[in-house]
């Protein structure tokens, strides 16, 4: 008997010190926003390339918030309306899809050139309990190893040590929270680590013709995908200035390199002027992109006004 791994044609990154849980994501719109600067600088690299087209996913709740985030409204929608209208839209120039069954075997998006994973889903532990109970809780001769809640009736699992398979072969690993028994950890597997391989797999990457782009953010290892790239959410997420101009770029078109031209750009960057001049004045990796992105301005005879089209600013800018 051998085990194969089909090497996917793409360049994997994850980060590896956060499981961005549903909570969080859904709560915070501070998160969301440091996603949705992502997402752009994303956008701006497939346009670069061609327009393939990217995909974004998460559980259904969380693509919601950045719907509504976006100012889109629910209320007056049945659930099939509201899961038909986010399919169907390219809010902020990407697909959304989430964890599921629309996730499963569809083609729709296999030209797409990247795909950002955000989160994860993962299902309470009475409700993989239940599950393996209904399973195999008659199973003769064969208790499941049910955990047992704590003085506030609170069911936690215990961490386990899960590797990475990295490309290069490099021995790294991280704290799972994992079922001890392993038939429910069978079903955990399915319903969590599985679920995002499978919106991974839409892009179809076992028969592309070209290296496409993955972006896991979730830190727990998803079996038979290897890395590239392992990142801190400190490394991943967008520096204020990088973020305005790139949110500004995908939004505008163009972007002026001053203080108000970075405020207009992206307001939900940088909510006022007083906001760039200190961030400006105060951050250096920030001026350098600044100073960078202005000198390619001169030499294109556009004074201080950067333009998406310009490969050489857009490059500098997100590498």
């Amino acid at each position: 008997q051998h085990d194969v791994i089909l090497r996917p044609n793409a360049f994997v990154r994850q980060i590896h010190d956060n499981r961005m849980c549903t909570t969080s994501l859904i709560n915070k719109v501070q998160i969301r926003q440091k996603w949705r600067e992502i997402i752009a600088k994303e956008v701006l690299i497939d346009r670069r390339a061609g327009s393939s087209g990217v995909l974004v996913g998460a559980s259904r709740k969380v693509v919601q918030a950045f719907f509504r985030d976006a100012g889109y409204n629910f209320e007056a929608m049945t659930d099939s309306e509201a899961s038909k209208m986010m399919l169907e839209t390219k809010l902020h120039g990407v697909h959304w899809l989430w964890f599921g069954s629309r996730a499963l075997g569809s083609n729709r998006y296999k030209n797409c050139s990247s795909v950002i994973i955000i989160g994860r889903e993962e299902l309470p532990t009475q409700a993989l309990e239940d599950m393996g109970t209904a399973l195999w809780g008659d199973t003769p001769n064969a208790e499941l190893n049910l955990i047992q809640p704590d003085d506030k009736g609170n069911k936690w699992l215990p961490d386990l040590e899960v590797p990475y398979l990295m490309s290069d072969g490099s021995p790294m690993a991280v704290n799972v929270p994992c079922h001890p028994d392993l038939r429910i950890r069978r079903v955990q597997m399915q319903t969590r680590e599985l679920a995002t391989r499978q919106l991974i797999e839409r892009l179809r990457l076992a028969r592309s013709a070209y290296p496409k782009r993955v972006l896991i953010g979730c830190n727990i290892p998803i079996p038979n995908v290897p890395v590239d790239q392992l990142l801190s959410c400190e490394e991943l997420f967008l520096n204020r200035v990088e973020a305005a101009i790139v949110v500004g770029l995908l939004d505008k078109g163009q972007v002026r390199l001053t203080h108000q031209g970075l405020h207009e750009a992206a307001p939900s960057v940088f909510r006022s002027l007083d906001a760039v001049k200190s961030c400006l004045k105060r951050n250096a990796s920030g001026a350098a992109i600044m100073a960078r992105c202005k000198s390619v301005c001169s030499n294109t005879g556009r004074i201080k006004t950067l333009n998406w089209t310009d490969f050489e600013a857009i490059a500098a800018v997100t590498h």
